[in-house]
Order: C-alpha cells, then sequence, then structure tokens
C-alpha cells in the first residue's frame, strides 16, 4: 500500500492549531478555577469517598456548641445575646431630646419629664407640693356663688343654735358632718324639732326672701359644720 504508514505511534506528529487551539479557548473560563486539595484528607477506594477531617471539624465548631438555647430559656448565662443597631432610627440614640411622637429613646425621656414634678411621697400637704385636683363648675356641689363664690359655713361649736350669714336667694344644698336640726327664717333659733340633717347626708334649702339665714342646731354632742352651697 502505496503511501500508508504501518508501526507505532512514534513517528506522528502532534497536532498544531486547529481543534486545539479552539478547545483551549473553550476552558479558559476554567483556568485557576480548582484550588489545590489536601488529598491526604481524601481516600477513595472503590468509588467511596471517605472524609477524614471530621475531628478537627468539630474541634474548630465547638465554640458554636449549646450557643442556641431550648425555647422558654430566660437566664442570660443559657440566651444567646442580640445586639441592636446603634442607629436604629426607630430606637434613637441613647440621650435623645424628648419628643412625645419621635424615636423610643425620645418618647421615653418625654415620659420621664413629664411625670418628674409629681410629689415624691404621699401626704404632702402645701399647695407648691400637691397636684391641683380642679372641681368642674358644673357639678351639684361646685357651683358656688354664694358669700364671694365661697360656700356659707355654720360652726356648731356648743349645744346653742347658730346661725348662718344673710343668703341671697335661691336653692342651696345643705351638708354637714354631724347630726343637726336646720331652720330658715329672718332671724331663726333652730331646736331639734325642726328639719333634720343627718350627718355625710344633705338637703335642699330654699331661700325664698334676700337675706334670710339658716339657723342649727346640734342633736349629738359633737362639733362639727353645716355648709350650704348654692345651685346654679
Amino acid at each position: 500500500m502505496s503511501g500508508s504508514h504501518r508501526g507505532g505511534r512514534s513517528g506522528a506528529a502532534l497536532e498544531a492549531g486547529g481543534n486545539l487551539d479552539t478547545i483551549a479557548g473553550d476552558t479558559t473560563s476554567l483556568d485557576n478555577k480548582v484550588a489545590i486539595c489536601n488529598t491526604d484528607a481524601i481516600v477513595v477506594s472503590s468509588g467511596a469517598i471517605t472524609e477524614t477531617n471530621s475531628g478537627t471539624i468539630a474541634g474548630d465548631t465547638t465554640s458554636l456548641d449549646e450557643k442556641t438555647p431550648t425555647l422558654g430559656v430566660t437566664t442570660s448565662a443559657n440566651a444567646s445575646p442580640s445586639v441592636l443597631a446603634s442607629d436604629d432610627a426607630q430606637l434613637g440614640s441613647v440621650g435623645a431630646g424628648a419628643d412625645v411622637d419621635g424615636n423610643i429613646h425620645g418618647q421615653l425621656r418625654y415620659i420621664g419629664e413629664s411625670v418628674d414634678a409629681l410629689p415624691t411621697s404621699l401626704g404632702q400637704a402645701t399647695a407648691a407640693a400637691s397636684v391641683p385636683v380642679i372641681q368642674a363648675s358644673d357639678t351639684p356641689f361646685g357651683r358656688i356663688n354664694a358669700k364671694g363664690n365661697v360656700p356659707v359655713v355654720i360652726t356648731i361649736a356648743d349645744a346653742n343654735s347658730t346661725q348662718s350669714a344673710a343668703l341671697p336667694v335661691g336653692n342651696y344644698i345643705a351638708t354637714s358632718n354631724i347630726d343637726v336640726a336646720i331652720i330658715v327664717a329672718a332671724n331663726p333659733t333652730a331646736t331639734a324639732a325642726y328639719d333634720k340633717l343627718w350627718a355625710y347626708s344633705y338637703r335642699r334649702v330654699v331661700i325664698g326672701t334676700a337675706n334670710d339665714k339658716v339657723a342649727a342646731i346640734r342633736l349629738v354632742a359633737s362639733t362639727g359644720t353645716v355648709t350650704l352651697t348654692l345651685e346654679g
């Protein structure tokens, strides 16, 4: 066979260019993508792979042991710490100014400053150290305009009949802290036979004539007061 070659491949020339150049171009994306492997750590036998670094891995991860507790653990020693972001807009910074609708730190400061002026203890007697209480002007006992916008008080100091000051015409609420008998007249003197006003109850008293008075006499051996409040 003229022109044929028989024998080994030793006489064959390696292919240059052609497909080898194409293959080289197509595989450039693999360059340096396979890192050096520690082949001593991998044993391949009959298609099976045995991993021999488990002990090292276990040692390297001991810091993770028991860091995720079971549900319901409440002590700090058995809990995973949570760190809040220092720039959280809703929390705001520590020491933020008081702001009723601002961030959480600002709202907490607003609450603290709002209650800071409350009395430090119960039993304060002075006005400067007390929380003011304003009685509504439209309540039955609050519509006070007799004798310069204050109730008219009859002080019962003994067993004698005691008169009030002269009263304007109107309907009054009479209250007392002791049992008394009361009467209305121009110059009245009360006796035990008149209308009864029991302690811590009330009666309505009508002053039909200007400058009439109310007289009261006690029914018990105590001192006390009768208060007359003009209804509006």
